[in-house]
């Protein structure tokens, strides 16, 4: 019995070593970078993706301010303020209507990432704008993508586009599975 126990604890102790050597990438990535200040121009816009049923989520862009609506699984809103630092900021003060925004390079393209603020666990949210073409025309577009730049979804500045193309798929990116 004791010796279950020695082994649980073992266990949960190379568990939680491991967990911790795994968070800390996200770290790396953000020494890096710079803390955003602003949200660059081509972002500023509300941007629609739809999600059926005469519904939408959306993405809105200001200078300093990022929100976000969901209708999948519930309606969530949730609107944040950019906050620039010099530090990580898990290390500050919790602010929940705080994110942290940075840029990086992955997949051929330059991508924002945005955290929340006291997140210290997952890579946050990444975003990048793109013109695409469809059927020869050519379209605004912000993708999403999370964790490995994967990207998850398409947002367009009208409900009409994004209802037309809903889940399309482009050649040349790489998607969530």
């Amino acid at each position: 019995m004791m010796r279950k126990k020695t082994l649980f604890v073992a266990m949960l102790l190379a568990g939680v070593s491991i967990g911790g050597m795994a968070s800390t990438t996200p770290t790396t990535v953000h020494a890096k970078t710079r803390s955003l200040t602003t949200f660059p121009k081509r972002y500023r816009h509300t941007w629609y993706h739809y999600i059926g049923h005469g519904k939408y989520d959306t993405q809105k862009f200001t200078t300093k301010t990022w929100q976000y609506t969901s209708h999948a699984g519930g309606y969530v809103k949730v609107k944040s303020s950019l906050h620039p630092t010099s530090t990580y900021p898990y290390q500050h003060k919790t602010h929940s209507s705080w994110v942290f925004g940075s840029t990086i390079f992955a997949r051929k393209a330059n991508w924002i990432n945005i955290k929340l603020w006291n997140q210290n666990a997952g890579y946050g949210d990444y975003y990048k704008t793109s013109t695409k073409k469809y059927h020869g025309k050519k379209i605004s577009t912000l993708s999403a993508a999370s964790g490995l730049v994967q990207t998850s979804d398409h947002y367009y500045r009208s409900k009409k586009v994004a209802k037309q193309l809903k889940n399309h798929h482009y050649k040349g990116e790489v998607y969530e599975h």
